[in-house]
């Protein structure tokens, strides 16, 4: 496994301890968060596509949030999201 994925898996896991250490109420507000984190973090490990060194989960949600015509709806979504997340680093 190629270091910026093990990377990718840490804040993910990380995150996902964290998460689960909220109360109920806090972590159903932060689904939409949760869902993005999961879905590219699957996308990563179904798919073994390369990434940048820099990226992160946490700046990778921020740019998406920026962006109002990105969508992880499909594997081809999570493609154009990592190339133009890439293209602005």
């Amino acid at each position: 496994m190629e270091r910026e994925l093990k990377k990718i898996n840490k804040e993910y896991e990380d995150f996902r301890k964290e998460v689960l250490l909220l109360p109920k109420e806090k972590i159903f507000d932060m689904a939409y968060k949760i869902n993005f984190y999961h879905e590219i973090w699957s996308f990563l490990n179904d798919t073994g596509r390369k990434i940048k060194s820099k990226m992160s989960l946490s700046d990778l949600y921020d740019f998406f949030l920026s962006k109002d015509y990105t969508s992880i709806a499909s594997y081809t979504d999570v493609e154009e999201l990592f190339d133009n997340y890439e293209e602005w680093l």
